[in-house]
């Protein structure tokens, strides 16, 4: 299976919203800025990657065909980052309902790029940590300092305590209260 390319695009939905802003807080760029599409890479990947203005303002609004071009520009130039575009594949519809725990991860991408400096440094963080440890990128030993984590690792973690049940006792909640929900990239 190869990459697939975007026919579908929409923005986040107001439950999907809400379950990433119950987890995330107030550090969240805002519900336009986050730009769902079933796009997906090799193997049906899930990724979500920085975009620019005009993505955000016409991706949407975008005739199918014309989705991926302004999607590739939109990356290229997504130094002026406007939005984040969470390619999901085949898990297009309503996440909060049919797949929340691939939407916390997803959702962190955009966090982690809307909360530094430059936003398509996640993405490079990804790459290349994925092509050194394949799946062992998202792999993490809770206790260490949440800086020394990769990004996938952090979104990981997120999507762990999400999937135990989001509670306050849990030993990864302390990186969501300490470093999320503060907006500590």
């Amino acid at each position: 299976m190869g990459i697939q390319i975007p026919t579908r695009v929409r923005f986040m939905n107001r439950s999907e919203y809400a379950l990433a802003k119950r987890v995330m807080g107030d550090t969240l760029p805002q519900r336009r800025q986050l730009i769902m599409t079933n796009g997906a890479g090799e193997s049906g990947r899930a990724f979500t990657i920085p975009i620019s203005f005009a993505a955000a303002v016409f991706g949407s609004a975008a005739a199918p065909l014309l989705a991926p071009l302004i999607l590739a520009q939109s990356f290229l130039a997504s130094v002026v980052n406007a939005g984040f575009l969470l390619n999901v594949g085949n898990h297009f519809n309503d996440m909060s309902v049919h797949n929340p725990t691939l939407l916390v991860h997803e959702t962190m991408h955009a966090w982690q790029g809307h909360n530094s400096f430059f936003a398509q440094s996640y993405v490079y963080n990804s790459a290349i940590n994925q092509c050194i440890s394949g799946g062992g990128a998202y792999n993490f030993t809770p206790g260490q300092d949440w800086h020394s984590y990769n990004v996938e690792q952090q979104a990981s973690i997120v999507e762990k305590w999400f999937a135990n049940g989001e509670s306050a006792s849990d030993v990864l909640f302390p990186y969501v209260s300490d470093y999320v929900r503060k907006g500590k990239a």
